[in-house]
């Protein structure tokens, strides 16, 4: 990903990183104001994408199918940064690669602190600071990968599951988590459980609510057809990309190992995982759940519950080797969060149990933190059945060793 990126802004013009971002802004601000222009706009941008990828290749030197190992929007997602700094010095600079998931976890914790109303300022501020130092959150918020851009967008999306699952489409499309939702499907590919499972909720609403309304054929027609038309936007990213990647890519294929359900080392490391990558939340979303459930608010309630199983099981079927693995586990964190902070604002009138819930979330968090004092991360953290996270190749007392040994000499 790093060599595309480093090729698209060194290619034709040095602007293009930050021209084709902006023009994907201005065409979704097109579309969110003038929906009947979507389909034209959707159907020209995507012509040119394909156009752009297999006939004039960005970078001569990548063949055409490396490209699409992700969806394409990630590289440019990632020029930004890239094309800002070299309009200074050079892009040649390590951080910048770490912009990115760095503002993704920025902005979790400022959506957080929007949704917890309610309760006092400084708790709300407070708050935040738990759910940016979870472990597995802290671990990826400098390391260059993908998921957490579009974990981003599945909080915001989680946070306004409500209105998302009951409203009706003319009205949803109004909403801007409904653009976080179909956005998700350009970021990462491994996301469709989340979408599957959000779209089968809002189904079995849908058609409950059908079946008992007492409306005429028509009207349940139109209602069916505006259905279709959520699912298709929805899921029609991922499913023209993973069309395109079969036919021109690659890349590690999903072959359904059936023979892992009956396996029961790969759910005690499933749950070994939940507990070391989101200690005490872990606890906090369960009561959240409970209290969804007190409530009678099954809805949200079912769809929190069935992301977590669908992802989890996704893994479970998957290469037995990344079960628990800490990246792919970064999509569950979204309906762990909101169903913790649902738990949170309960008590947004007792201020006292809400400054112990911050203080014991922080503490497990210190606890359980992968990161060690030096900044440097512990190697094999998130890895049960096989090493596959990045390391740092000079372990710090081995620095400090040989730091020791070169003062001595001089």
């Amino acid at each position: 990903v790093a060599l595309i990126t480093f090729g698209l802004i060194s290619g034709p013009s040095s602007a293009t990183g930050i021209l084709v971002p902006a023009l994907f802004i201005a065409f979704a601000y097109i579309i969110w104001t003038k929906p009947k222009w979507a389909i034209v706009i959707g159907s020209f941008t995507l012509i040119g994408i394909i156009t752009y990828i297999t006939i004039w290749n960005p970078v001569q030197d990548i063949q055409a199918y490396v490209f699409l190992r992700y969806p394409f929007v990630n590289y440019w997602l990632y020029t930004v940064p890239l094309s800002l700094a070299s309009l200074i010095s050079h892009p040649y600079h390590e951080i910048i690669f770490r912009i990115i998931p760095f503002t993704s976890v920025v902005c979790i914790a400022w959506i957080t602190f929007q949704n917890t109303r309610g309760s006092a300022p400084l708790h709300r501020y407070l708050w935040a600071i738990p759910i940016g130092t979870i472990p597995l959150i802290y671990y990826y918020a400098s390391i260059f990968y993908l998921e957490l851009p579009a974990t981003l967008l599945m909080v915001y999306v989680c946070f306004h599951i409500p209105e998302l699952l009951i409203d009706d489409f003319d009205k949803v499309k109004q909403n801007l988590a409904w653009y976080a939702l179909i956005f998700i499907g350009f970021i990462k590919e491994t996301a469709i459980p989340f979408l599957l499972a959000f779209l089968l909720c809002r189904y079995a609403i849908s058609l409950f609510t059908t079946i008992a309304s007492k409306t005429n054929r028509e009207n349940k027609f139109i209602t069916l057809r505006k259905e279709l038309t959520l699912g298709y936007s929805v899921l029609f990213p991922l499913f023209f990309y993973t069309l395109l990647r079969s036919n021109l890519s690659n890349s590690r294929e999903f072959i359904p190992q059936i023979k892992n359900l009956w396996d029961s080392s790969v759910y005690l490391v499933l749950v070994r995982s939940f507990a070391e990558q989101f200690g005490l939340l872990l606890l906090l979303f369960i009561s959240g759940i409970g209290i969804l459930l007190y409530r009678k608010l099954h809805k949200e309630a079912a769809l929190y519950t069935l992301i977590i199983l669908g992802i989890s099981l996704l893994h479970v079927i998957d290469n037995r080797l990344y079960v628990g693995y800490s990246r792919f586990n970064l999509f569950i964190f979204p309906p762990i969060l909101v169903g913790s902070t649902i738990l949170f604002k309960t008590f947004s009138k007792r201020k006292p149990v809400q400054f112990i819930l911050i203080c014991l979330t922080f503490t497990t968090n210190i606890i359980l933190s992968p990161i060690n004092l030096d900044g440097s991360k512990q190697a094999y953290w998130g890895n049960y059945f096989t090493d596959t996270s990045e390391h740092y190749y000079v372990p710090p007392q081995v620095k400090m060793e040989f730091l020791a040994s070169k003062i001595r000499h001089y």
